[in-house]
């Protein structure tokens, strides 16, 4: 990408950053994905460990070559490899989704020169805390995880589970079977995967849909209500493999409690009703696995092979089901872990292909099949020798995310500069270097406040602690006790909206009184002091679950963390919703879209509010140079990860020296002689802010 040119205007800049970039095409191939058909198998695994450091680097090179060849045979050169500046930024948007700080910048493209310096960055990105928030992200949208489930179940616990197995780089099949076998109380410490099923609670058949698109890149929603129309599958065939997980259910309830409930119905208050829903959204709160193997087809079924409301056998789309399953002969196992097990083995000829092409598609912008979750038997890939490469490579490191990943960042292909022409809607890409691509939401919002607060990464948000220690005190309480609770808990919420009414009326009472320092205003004061302790008294010991589970954050210094640490997914109005955050409720649903909005927000929000002021680590960052070119050279490392040209020191020198100017010249200057914390101000306020909002801040090249 260009480098940047100062004295932009804000209309400019607008329309820079509503300027779409090139965007992915459909991708064409000519050849099918290895084992695409019913019965074949998928690349068998090399070996039964993950490979070492040197393996890894032969794997990059395999990846090399076979791009290599098809570049040759299409005739199209390989992009330039990139610079040390761009190759440092693009390996941390990427591992850990954020821009380096000053001091990692320096300690970087300070370090001695070596032939596996770049590699060694990469393996210590991957070992930083940063790479478990980047991969969250990722995941959320995948799983639309959210922190309320269903609009009514809290997701705290869903949340830390996902965070914790990518922070233990949980084996990617692992994960999927934990999640699809998940079962037992919702908030009992390690077993949030049981929030994959409260996400869909009441619609299985739906769940075992988003299932299918997730771990197999195969859409067949559409058989749910007919054969489907533009794949093989047939309505029956839906229902068999739904019949699996079917009998999954989600329980809000203890034994006794809902005959105690209907006896004391018509005396109990609001507080009290919305306690015990309380109670049964987290105390009570379990997904029950189901042994069932059978489902009823639906009474409209309306094709010749079943007839309606005919019961049918669980099976699976393709392949065979694996004939022990966790030590039981399959005929004698749960039917949802006999799912599982078929949905990750690696026969399954789709399960290792869609991860390693959704996977290729972080790397480089582009899956080699496209779309990348709508695979048929006629589903081709661009390279069909590197997809068949890769799934065996993520067979082989027994699907290590993160190892595989490491694979696919030290490839010289990965390290060419980004291809910025328009991608063809007819040919495929050949990945000559990866695409460029606009930061994502979650990307954008990390720098900025990497550029905000210091220690970014260790700074902690939301987490279902105290929603396990709510479980741990409750759990063994019987139907009686947990009433008697429910009353309790009841009993403070009225005390809560009693209080939240006289503190009203006192305010109201406070603005109708002329003297402020009357007796009475001042008693009016004393009580209002005292009902704002109550009331937080109350929070604390009664409603600390509610507000952990349910509560919108506010947007300011108290929430300046990382997005995967604010609630999942953010508010309507936030920063991460208005440039294109998922919001939970389709897989992968979040864009990089341009807006009007987001323009606006960056032309005159939150870098102005917050990156400019004194209390940033932009600013003080700027405080430590002397000198207005030394002030020149920080800004430009810490916004964009490398050194200003020649003409942009230049430039930047007459930009600040005219600034400074006219702060002096101004009603602000106030004779002040400290021209140093004058001329960093001066910077921030003009020259930091087009740094801040231009295409190369914005884009990852």
């Amino acid at each position: 990408m260009p480098r940047i040119t100062f004295l932009l205007v804000p209309a400019l800049l607008a329309v820079a950053l509503l300027t779409p970039v090139a965007t992915a095409p459909a991708v064409h191939a000519v050849q099918a994905v290895p084992g695409a058909t019913d019965g074949e198998k998928a690349p068998a695994a090399v070996r039964a460990h993950p490979l070492t450091d040197a393996e890894v680097a032969k794997a990059s090179a395999t990846i090399d070559k076979l791009l290599a060849d098809d570049l040759a045979k299409a005739g199209i050169p390989a992009n330039p490899p990139i610079d040390e500046y761009t190759f440092l930024r693009r390996s941390y948007l990427s591992i850990i989704g954020r821009i380096p700080t000053v001091d990692e910048a320096q300690a970087y493209l300070g370090a001695p020169s070596a032939k596996d310096k770049r590699a060694k960055l990469i393996e210590f990105l991957q070992d930083q805390p940063g790479r478990v928030s980047h991969e969250f992200t990722w995941w959320a949208d995948l799983l639309r995880v959210s922190t309320r489930l269903g609009d009514r179940y809290p997701g705290n616990a869903y949340v830390d589970w996902v965070k914790e197995s990518v922070k233990a780089n949980k084996p990617y099949d692992v994960m999927a079977r934990e999640l699809i076998t998940a079962e037992g109380p919702a908030l009992a410490r390690g077993n949030g995967a049981t929030g994959y099923y409260l996400r869909d609670a009441g619609i299985p058949l739906d769940n075992m849909a988003n299932t299918v698109q997730v771990f197999l890149g195969t859409r067949v929603q559409c058989a749910m209500c007919h054969d489907h129309p533009f794949d093989k599958w047939t309505r029956k065939e839906f229902y068999e493999l739904g019949a699996y997980t079917n009998s999954v259910n989600v329980a809000r309830d203890v034994k006794g409690l809902g005959q105690i409930r209907k006896a004391n119905e018509q005396n109990m208050t609001q507080g009290v009703k919305d306690a015990l829903r309380l109670l049964g959204n987290t105390v009570a709160l379990a997904v029950h696995g189901g042994q069932k193997s059978e489902i009823a087809l639906p009474h409209d079924y309306q094709y010749k092979d079943a007839k309606p409301d005919e019961k049918v056998s669980a099976r699976p789309l393709f392949g065979e089901i694996p004939p022990i399953v966790d030590g039981k002969a399959a005929k004698d196992q749960d039917p949802k872990r006999v799912y599982a097990a078929w949905m990750t083995d690696p026969a399954n000829p789709r399960f290792a292909t869609v991860i390693a092409n959704r996977l290729w598609k972080r790397a480089f912008g582009v899956g080699l099949i496209e779309p990348i979750d709508n695979f048929t038997d006629a589903t081709v890939a661009s390279n069909p020798a590197l997809m068949e490469y890769l799934a065996k490579l993520m067979v082989s490191v027994d699907f290590d995310i993160k190892r595989f990943q490491r694979a696919l960042f030290e490839t010289d292909a990965w390290q060419r500069a980004a291809t910025t022409t328009e991608l063809s809607s007819t040919d495929p890409y050949r990945f000559p270097g990866p695409v460029l691509r606009r930061m994502t939401a979650e990307q954008l919002w990390d720098s900025l406040l990497t550029l905000a607060v210091p220690d970014l990464d260790n700074r902690q948000g939301q987490n279902a602690e105290r929603l396990y220690q709510f479980y741990e005190e409750n759990k063994d309480k019987d139907a009686k006790e947990l009433f008697a609770l429910a009353q309790e808990l009841g009993g403070r919420r009225e005390k809560m909206r009693a209080l939240e009414q006289e503190q009203r009326d006192l305010r109201t009472q406070l603005d109708g009184i002329p003297n402020k320092n009357s007796i009475e205003a001042r008693r009016a004061k004393d009580r209002l002091k005292e009902i704002n302790e109550e009331r937080e008294e109350i929070a604390r010991s009664t409603d600390a679950v509610r507000m952990i589970a349910f509560r919108k954050p506010k947007v300011g210094p108290d929430q300046f963390v990382r997005a995967s640490e604010l609630p999942s997914p953010a508010p309507a109005g936030h920063f991460l919703q208005t440039f294109g955050q998922s919001d939970r409720d389709v897989i992968e649903a979040a864009n990089s879209s341009p807006a009007t909005t987001q323009a606006l927000n960056l032309l005159n929000g939150f870098v102005d509010k917050e990156l400019l002021k004194e209390r940033s680590v932009l600013y003080q960052q700027m405080l430590a140079p002397k000198d207005v070119g030394g002030k020149v050279d920080v800004l430009f490392l810490a916004c964009l990860s490398r050194p200003p040209t020649d003409g942009e020191r230049e430039q930047g020198k007459t930009e600040i020296a005219h600034a400074l100017l006219d702060f002096r010249k101004s009603d602000k200057a106030g004779g002040s002689a400290d021209v140093g914390k004058e001329a960093a101000k001066a910077a921030l306020h003009n020259f930091a802010w087009v740094l801040l909002n231009s295409n190369e801040f914005l884009f990852v090249e």
